[in-house]
């Protein structure tokens, strides 16, 4: 991970990026650098514009703005000439080609001699997990297998860019854990600027040195992950991520009223705002807030519980598993001086 990412103009640069289907405004003229060696995880619902940024700056995509890498503008170069390299949703390999044939396609296409080739295919089935798999038919692996071919291709032809769209949304949750295990040390023995799109909360924070986080086609918050999951720079990014229960406030001279009683607001101004209150800030017990317990998840070390506060509010907190069990009437204490109170 480098300081500074960009500061000095290495690595990708894009200025005031802007993506349009018709008039739709997919990306909405955003900025992002992303340094050599540095992983970038742009992460987001659903339709918020992060797969189009990444196909814009593969050169996939029309747009406006500038694209550079190296403080060098790239925006008018062919994708093939950019030298980066791309992974998609789905694995797309040659059904009737090997698995070293698959992945030595980009290094032959860039006129690798044979035998640098056969080297680094050989390098890279290691790298992803499968050695001497060279000679395997694609159509005899796994679906984790097949995905590991496809990253395997995709570092092949060492590119000084790394972009990632989604590359886990179609493997089970098993398989998913051991990729995310996985791609940190595939991406550190590439040295290559990652760019890698997700909207998958838990894989953004295990992979990324920073997290983007998208919304409606910008940027509502980018930082590293420890700083975006605690400190989220607004309600929806703490929604988002499950940072813990939104409620409304209104803050008045650095205090914000909220259903759990008065909170520090720092320096918001005054105004309405939100408070993000922690599962772990919650205990049940005596506090001055009552409900209902009214759902009940084992989730490993804790008992995830939601309880519904008469005051109208669910709240999310974590209990031991010896945790009521729905429909009982519970009180609740909030520690305050761990609420968040962050623009609404």
């Amino acid at each position: 991970m480098t300081t500074g990412p960009g500061a000095d103009g290495a690595g990708l640069r894009v200025t005031d990026l802007t993506v349009t289907y018709g008039d739709l405004r997919a990306v909405d003229g955003i900025d992002l650098v992303v340094a050599p060696g540095e992983v970038v995880v742009l992460l987001g619902p659903s339709g918020c514009g992060k797969s189009s940024v990444l196909r814009a700056v593969a050169g996939l995509e029309p747009c406006t703005g500038t694209i550079t890498w190296d403080a060098e503008d790239i925006g008018h170069v062919r994708p093939d000439r950019r030298g980066f390299g791309m992974m998609f949703q789905e694995d797309v390999l040659f059904p009737h080609l090997d698995v070293a044939a698959n992945v030595g396609f980009g290094c032959r296409m860039q006129g690798w001699a044979a035998d640098a080739t056969a080297l680094r295919v050989e390098g890279v089935l290691a790298t992803v997990g499968l050695p001497g798999l060279g000679d395997r038919a694609v159509d005899t692996l796994s679906g984790g297998q097949r995905q590991r071919v496809a990253l395997a291709r995709t570092i092949a032809p060492r590119p000084r860019l790394l972009m990632l769209d989604e590359p886990m949304s179609s493997v089970d949750r098993a398989l998913r854990d051991q990729l995310v295990d996985d791609l940190p040390r595939v991406f550190a023995e590439t040295g290559a600027a990652v760019l890698h799109v997700t909207h998958d909360q838990d894989e953004a924070l295990a992979l990324a040195d920073r997290v983007v986080v998208m919304r409606d086609g910008r940027i509502e918050q980018d930082g590293p992950p420890v700083d975006v999951w605690s400190h989220p720079a607004n309600a929806f990014v703490a929604r988002f991520l499950a940072s813990g229960t939104v409620v409304d406030a209104a803050v008045v001279g650095g205090c914000a009223d909220t259903v759990v009683g008065e909170v520090a607001a720092g320096d918001l101004p005054d105004g309405p705002a939100a408070a993000v209150i922690p599962p772990d800030a919650v205990t049940l017990g005596s506090g001055g807030l009552t409900g209902t317990v009214v759902a009940r998840r084992f989730a490993g070390r804790h008992v995830e519980v939601v309880v519904d506060l008469d005051v109208g509010v669910p709240m999310t907190l974590h209990a031991d598993r010896d945790a009521p069990p729905v429909g009982t009437a519970v009180g609740v204490h909030v520690d305050r001086d761990r609420v968040m109170v962050v623009p609404a």
